[in-house]
């Protein structure tokens, strides 16, 4: 409890709790009237004016920050709040400190009234007061790059001035003295100048920076010279061999990146050699004596330096073209016949083809190599050639055969298939008549019929029938005279197949005396369906079938080819597996090549048929080439698929499940690609057994979507 204690007309006077208490003095007497209680007012309680303390801050600068703190006092203590009244736009204030914040525009340059007012919720003070807003001060571009003083003639100088401004002000650069030619950009500031011969000698450049409002300057000197002398510089690499008897040549080329005249001279050489001082190309007829090793030292100068290429020319001595290709020996009377030879010479000399030996009415292109010639009718048989080429020094010559075939074979184009046995009288069965009926009616104009002896290992020397599998002759008989009753033609297929269950293509021998005995065998059994084909009237013959390992005996082959045409007097062929037809080299003795068309495909399980389409694309390629080569035609004496998924991956043999469709898109896309090639003389689709129904995972066709497709390509021919 505050309390407040006084002398008043000698009483005492006290403050408690609001009121004024008026006491007698001690001592007095008598009756008085001038106590009592009357009211009393604290201090504390009387609002008193807040006071603004602080002087403005009159002035100002565009585009920099303006700051001005309000300060103000009140004697209550009161809280007081700052508020702007008059102020100019982007002026804040806050409201309880009563800092002022504003960064003026270039627009608000000038003045600005502004008032302050300052409240303690119960009085309002005020201060207005005149901001003068004024520019900022412009500062100067400053060059910061340091001038580039040197050149030389007739090089392109540079220099790149580079400048800021504090201000963010656009530069815009000049040149105020300076050389005939030099340039400046004006906005980027880069200086270009290429000084000629005759401005050698010290240059006075002043370049200007200005930022609209200052300008500033660089000055320099540059001192301009000739540029040294560069050397000339070799840059062909010399050319080391040569023949002797031929021209040689190498073109020495050399740059001088001063530009000057070049001369070219031989230092070390050997006898004969020149060079043109202009051009730098070296000549020289070297001969006989000077096989061997020389040296060559060229020399370049440009006037003032010189360079030097030293290097070893061998001369080496000239040897004979060599012919590659291989001849085509089989033509067709009254067709014209072409075989282009091509030969190569290992030191590159021209060479002229002529002919030696030669039928009448034969040519050649001395420059092509070119044979050309047309057979008459008259000339049906075997006749000798030789061709010579020569390389003016030396020469090589090819020996070979020709043999010309009448123009009617009587064979059409062969839409076939394969009938084949298991038995020995299979051909005699009533199915087996049913199955070619079957056979024409899906449009086979020639039906390939299989006959098959057997030997018991891979290296077995004997081959012999077996009686319950090798069909009778009866049965034979039986089966192509009734073909020939339909008006079908006949292609005779003897196979001979390895009892033990090996292929025949792996049949081969190590001492000669066994491949001697087993084409002795061989013949035996040829010899027996050939005299029968030839008592038929069969129109083909296919001599063997797949015998890849034995393929390379070429005597033997062409001594079976030369017996046969003695017993028979149809067509021959053989069929060679897929991958070896393009390595037998006696093809030109017989009428067509055959393949067993077992071409694998894809490595995809059920493909789509434009991958089985560009599969056989490839192939189709390869074998387009190889009959080019040997100008002949090819017939597939087998193409077929099993009816199994992935047949496309292994057509000659795969072991899976059934599928009918892929089987007919393999087909489909084999005859797609090569039906109508001018190479291609037919197929034999393999196989159709004489009772098809048993056959429905295997290769047969009949019944199947693969049916449809040979009789739709059949129909046609």
């Amino acid at each position: 409890m505050r309390k407040i204690v006084v002398k008043y007309a000698r009483s005492l006077l006290i403050l408690q709790l609001g009121l004024l208490i008026i006491l007698p003095a001690c001592g007095g007497s008598g009756s008085h009237n001038n106590s009592g209680v009357i009211p009393y007012i604290p201090p504390n309680t009387i609002n008193y004016t807040p006071v603004i303390t602080s002087t403005p801050v009159s002035a100002a600068t565009a585009e920099v920050a303006y700051t001005y703190d309000v300060n103000a006092t009140d004697l209550n203590a009161d809280p007081l709040i700052y508020s702007l009244e008059i102020f100019p736009t982007g002026m804040t204030i806050d409201s309880g400190s009563g800092v002022i914040n504003w960064t003026p525009s270039l627009a608000q340059v000038g003045d600005h009234t502004v008032k302050i007012k300052v409240s303690d919720g119960q009085v309002n003070v005020y201060q207005e007061y005149i901001l003068t807003v004024s520019l900022p001060p412009n500062n100067l571009p400053v060059i910061t790059s340091i001038a580039v003083t040197t050149a030389q003639t007739e090089i392109p100088y540079a220099y790149d001035v580079n400048a800021t401004d504090a201000d963010g002000d656009t530069l815009t650069y000049g040149l105020d003295i300076f050389p005939a030619g030099m340039t400046i950009d004006s906005s980027s500031g880069l200086i270009n100048w290429t000084p000629s011969l005759v401005q050698v000698g010290n240059h006075a450049v002043k370049v200007s920076v200005s930022d609209g409002t200052d300008t500033v300057f660089q000055e320099f000197t540059i001192t301009v010279s000739l540029p040294p002398n560069h050397a000339p510089v070799i840059t062909s690499t010399p050319i080391t061999t040569t023949i002797a008897g031929d021209i040689y040549g190498y073109d020495c080329n050399a740059t001088d990146s001063d530009g000057d005249s070049l001369t070219y001279s031989l230092e070390i050489f050997p006898t004969g050699m020149t060079i043109n001082s202009s051009t730098g190309l070296v000549a020289w007829l070297s001969d006989d004596t000077q096989i061997g090793d020389h040296t060559v030292k060229i020399k370049v100068t440009d006037g003032e330096a010189e360079v030097f290429q030293e290097y070893t020319l061998t001369v080496l001595p000239n040897t004979a073209p060599e012919i590659l290709t291989e001849p085509v020996r089989t033509a067709t009377a009254e067709i014209e016949y072409v075989y282009t030879i091509s030969a190569d010479d290992a030191e590159g000399d021209s060479l002229t083809y002529s002919l030696i030996t030669y039928p009448t009415g034969m040519s050649i292109d001395s420059v092509t190599g070119k044979i050309t010639w047309t057979p008459t009718a008259a000339q049906v048989g075997n006749h000798k050639v030789e061709v010579q080429v020569t390389d003016s020094f030396l020469t090589d010559s090819q020996k070979f055969a020709i043999r010309v075939i009448p123009t009617d074979n009587g064979i059409p184009f062969q839409c076939g298939c394969t009938i084949t046995s298991y038995w020995w009288n299979d051909y005699q069965q009533l199915k087996s008549k049913q199955t070619v009926d079957l056979m024409k009616a899906d449009g086979c104009a020639v039906i390939s019929v299989l006959v098959t002896w057997y030997q018991d290992a891979y290296n077995s020397t004997t081959i012999a029938a077996r009686a319950q599998k090798t069909p009778s002759d009866a049965g034979l008989i039986q089966i192509i005279n009734y073909i020939h009753s339909l008006g079908l033609k006949v292609a005779l297929k003897p196979h001979v197949d390895v009892w033990s269950g090996a292929w025949r293509g792996d049949i081969t021998f190590t001492p000669e005396a066994d491949y001697l005995a087993w084409f002795a065998s061989y013949t035996v059994f040829i010899n027996h369906y050939l005299d029968l084909a030839e008592t038929l009237g069969v129109e083909l013959f296919f001599l063997g079938t797949e015998f890849k390992k034995l393929e390379f005996r070429e005597d033997d082959w062409r001594a079976q080819i030369t017996n046969a045409r003695t017993r028979y007097s149809g067509q021959l062929s053989y069929s060679a597996n897929w991958d070896s037809y393009n390595t037998i080299l006696w093809w030109d003795d017989l009428d067509f090549i055959g393949i067993s068309a077992y071409f694998p495909l894809t490595t995809t399980f059920t493909p789509t048929m434009t991958q089985l389409i560009d599969a056989w694309i490839i192939w189709k390629n390869q074998i387009s080439a190889f009959a080019a080569s040997q100008g002949m035609d090819i017939v597939f004496a087998e193409l077929g698929y099993q009816s199994l998924d992935g047949t496309n991956t292994n057509p000659s043999w795969v072991n899976t499940w059934v599928d009918l469709q892929e089987q007919a898109d393999c087909y489909q896309a084999a005859m797609t690609v090569v039906f109508n090639e001018p190479w291609f003389k037919g197929m034999y689709g393999w196989m159709w057994y004489w009772d098809p129904a048993q056959d429905v995972n295997k290769f047969d066709v009949w019944n199947k979507p693969a049916e449809l497709i040979l009789r739709d390509w059949y129909a046609g021919y």
